[in-house]
């Protein structure tokens, strides 16, 4: 059985791939982009607060170009954040049906 920042890494990485790829094929379909697509971050807690916080940048995924998942942990924000990513890229599948 792996650690807990094992099983984080993985989760984070598949994740990770799966927007990656929905950005290739969204970018072969569509053609625009930005240069930073997919820019993720884990951002820990500064010196006032106690947030934990996931940020994508992301032109062609999703409803706006930034996204920021908070909660007490980067596990919470993760959980957040694989939820919203993969309902996004299913939803871009979907409007681009059988193109």
């Amino acid at each position: 059985m792996s650690n807990p920042i094992d099983s984080f890494v993985m989760r984070f990485e598949q994740l990770r791939k799966e927007l990656f790829d929905a950005i290739d094929y969204s970018i072969k379909m569509d053609g625009h982009h930005k240069s930073y697509e997919g820019k993720l971050a884990l951002i820990w807690p500064h010196r006032f607060t106690d947030e934990y916080q996931i940020v994508l940048s992301c032109y062609v995924i999703g409803p706006s170009r930034g996204h920021t998942w908070t909660g007490k942990s980067h596990e919470e924000c993760l959980a957040q954040a694989e939820e919203d990513i993969r309902r996004w890229i299913k939803e871009d599948e979907e409007s681009w049906g059988d193109a």
